[in-house]
């Protein structure tokens, strides 16, 4: 019976030896008394680094730490990023401790982050901005012509790879059709990201893996803080002398389901703002002939800002809106007023065999104004099977041209041309395909009304016909162009060898 109790006793004690202990606590801040939350709690034997258990601190700062065969004493540590590193030596046999560390910011080194200037995926190009981008850049435009690839002439055409581009987006959608002086020239730098180089761009999806363009086309991408806000910009210009003056008003917004932008501009420092207002695709069928014209100086080869003189006017309204994913609808006006004024003398000398000496000195004055309005309405459907587009178009023009003309060896000439302009069109567009085949449907319909007048005083032809060189002699010239055209077509292909277009 002894025997079984001394037994017994032995095997209590071994299990009383190697019974796990369990440490509870808790970390809070030494100031506020606020609790420490996801630090790490490490027991260490005295004087070792060694690690006999770990845990980490709940939401209310609480942790436990449980570990078989403890020493008498231990160290416990407290490791957090947002505090000081603390240390204590504890027994091993307490129930409940109370850790008060002391909080601190801990300073980061700071990162530069560089983006990288040229990247490229598959078929586009992406540069980013911000590597391009200097202090002396205000639009857009300033920034393309540093790009590499990217050529900007003087009239405002993008090339690249010394080809025209096809297209130009706006966050993938083309407001401006063709118009794209309006974005290069008062979009800010600074609110672009990274302008993309769309390769071999192919704008109709019905005609991707069959009709590969060439060109490439350019897309804008915003930056976020851009996009969803309005922006506009006032500038206010006046110099001295004759009173010049440069005046801006810019306002835009461009977000997923709608972009807006609004141009004025008043100018008349030799700044050709009607440049902006050219279409560089897109362009308009049937925009008449010029029948007549009047004598006028020759274009110096200077840059045209150092001799023009004109007070111009331009309005540009363009509006997209995002129907669906696959359709849009554009509407753009745009209205010029430029009146331009041209001085220009000329004297040549011409040397006869015998010794006599002829000069012709002719001296002449022309001012041309124009007053030009277009508008356009086009939407646009574009699905993987099928493209539907409709575009109506209006343009009117009311332009007069006067030229005086002060040879040396006649008498005054003044030359007077009246021209204006009526344009009306409307271009349908129908695409779809089926097992590999496309077939095309398009209706074409336009108007045009061009009246003409010239008139020319004193003139020579009227002075013989009338056979009185006493007479005050007016020649005129009036022609009236009127024309309707209209055209419709189809094209498809049945089977791999039969394919029909009319």
């Amino acid at each position: 019976m002894n025997r079984a109790i001394v037994t017994f006793t032995f095997f209590l004690f071994g299990i009383s030896c190697y019974a796990q202990t369990e440490i509870k606590g808790k970390v809070l801040d030494n100031k506020k008394r606020n609790p420490i939350v996801a630090a790490t709690v490490i027991l260490h034997p005295v004087g070792l680094q060694d690690i006999l258990t770990y845990g980490t601190t709940r939401e209310d700062g609480s942790f436990v730490l449980k570990k078989a065969g403890l020493p008498d004493s231990v160290v416990i540590s407290v490791r957090s990023m947002n505090t000081e590193p603390f240390s204590k030596i504890i027994t091993s046999n307490i129930d409940f401790v109370e850790l008060n560390v002391t909080e601190k910011a801990i300073a980061l080194n700071e990162v530069i982050v560089k983006p990288v200037k040229i990247r490229q995926k598959g078929d586009t190009l992406n540069y980013s901005v911000s590597s391009f981008v200097d202090v002396t850049d205000k639009s857009i435009g300033d920034v393309l012509k540093k790009l590499p690839g990217i050529q900007v002439l003087s009239s405002g055409k993008i090339l690249y790879q010394n080809k025209a581009i096809s297209k130009f987006y706006i966050e993938g959608l083309d407001m401006l059709r063709g118009k794209y002086g309006i974005a290069t020239n008062n979009i800010d730098a600074s609110k672009v990201a990274t302008v993309q180089v769309l390769e071999n761009h192919q704008p109709i999806k019905v005609l991707k893996d069959m009709e590969i363009p060439e060109e490439a086309a350019i897309n804008l991408k915003l930056k976020e803080s851009a996009k969803g806000a309005y922006f506009a910009t006032l500038q206010l210009g006046l110099g001295l002398p004759f009173w010049l003056f440069n005046n801006e008003l810019v306002g835009m917004r461009f977000t997923r389901k709608q972009q807006n932008m609004l141009v004025f501009k008043d100018d008349n420092t030799g700044r050709d703002i009607a440049q902006e207002l050219v279409s560089f695709y897109d362009n308009t069928r049937n925009l008449g002939v010029n029948f007549l014209s009047v004598s006028k100086p020759g274009t110096p080869p200077i840059n045209k800002q150092h001799f023009l003189f004109n007070n111009a006017n331009v309005v540009s309204m363009n509006n997209l809106y995002v129907i669906n994913k696959d359709m849009t609808l554009t509407g753009n006006v745009n209205f010029l007023y430029d009146k331009q004024t041209q001085n220009g003398f000329s004297e040549r000398q011409i040397f006869l065999t015998n010794g006599q000496k002829v000069t012709i000195v002719e001296d002449a004055q022309n001012q041309l104004l124009k007053r030009e309005l277009e508008g356009n309405l086009v939407w646009e459907s574009n699905l993987e099977n099928k493209y539907l587009s409709n575009k109506l178009r209006a343009i009117g023009k009311w332009n007069n041209e006067n030229s005086m003309l002060l040879p040396s060896s006649s008498s005054q000439n003044n030359q007077s041309l009246q021209s204006s302009q009526i344009n009306i069109s409307n271009d349908f567009e129908y695409m779809f395909k089926r097992h590999r085949q496309q077939y095309r449907i398009g209706a074409y319909a336009g108007y045009v009304s061009q009246p003409v007048s010239l008139s020319s005083s004193p003139s020579s032809l009227a002075e013989i016909v009338m056979n009185n060189p006493l007479v005050d002699s007016v020649m005129l010239q009036d022609v009236r162009y009127r024309q309707f055209s209209s055209n419709a077509y189809f094209s498809g292909g049945f089977g791999e060898k039969f394919i029909i277009s009319h």
